[in-house]
């Protein structure tokens, strides 16, 4: 029993100090929107890359390059994690180092979410998709996040629909990204 406190003192000391990844690597994560319900970074981590420890509350990333990483927890545990280009991944909060163990450089969005339980207050009337099938598909729906992906080819025109005040939007154009209507990267 005495060796667990110290271990659990030292986890919790380095949860503690863990920063926010911005402020450690401003040149690999950017904020492209803010408000008070959530936090837009933009990701750009050069192949072999680290990201030193650091926290997150529950977020969603979407990546848009094929990815390899490996993460570090403040006990010293390891896990690797591949994900494909456009994947979606929903996260409770964390704290963690990171490294990139592609060849090529990795790209991603997170969305960071200020508030828990926003899928709740995420519920329309006009939901897209009930109301578009063929263009809206759910990625993930739990009680903190709803993602939906929506596809449109040229020309086609969306129904009439609405989205909650805690909506953050990404958009994906050939070799062009946007994020909350900001141009992120193209």
């Amino acid at each position: 029993m005495r060796g667990i406190f110290p271990m659990a003192v030292a986890v919790a000391a380095v949860a503690a100090f863990a920063q926010d990844v911005v402020q450690l690597a401003p040149d690999q994560a950017k904020v492209v929107f803010e408000n008070d319900r959530v936090r837009v970074l933009h990701f750009n981590l050069p192949a072999h890359s680290k990201l030193p420890m650091h926290s997150h509350p529950g977020y969603v990333i979407v990546s848009f390059r094929p990815t390899h990483t490996k993460y570090t927890f403040p006990d010293g545990k390891t896990s690797e994690q591949r994900a494909k280009a456009d994947n979606v991944i929903y996260s409770k909060g964390l704290t963690h180092a990171s490294e990139n163990l592609s060849d090529a450089a990795g790209e991603s969005v997170m969305v960071e979410m200020k508030k828990p339980g926003m899928a709740e207050a995420a519920k329309t009337t006009l939901d897209p998709v009930k109301l578009d099938l063929k263009h809206y598909k759910v990625v993930i729906d739990n009680d903190e996040v709803r993602v939906l992906r929506a596809k449109y080819g040229p020309h086609e025109k969306s129904v009439m629909h609405e989205h909650p005040a805690s909506v953050a939007v990404y958009e994906r154009r050939p070799s062009q990204v946007y994020a909350c209507g900001r141009h992120i990267a193209g």
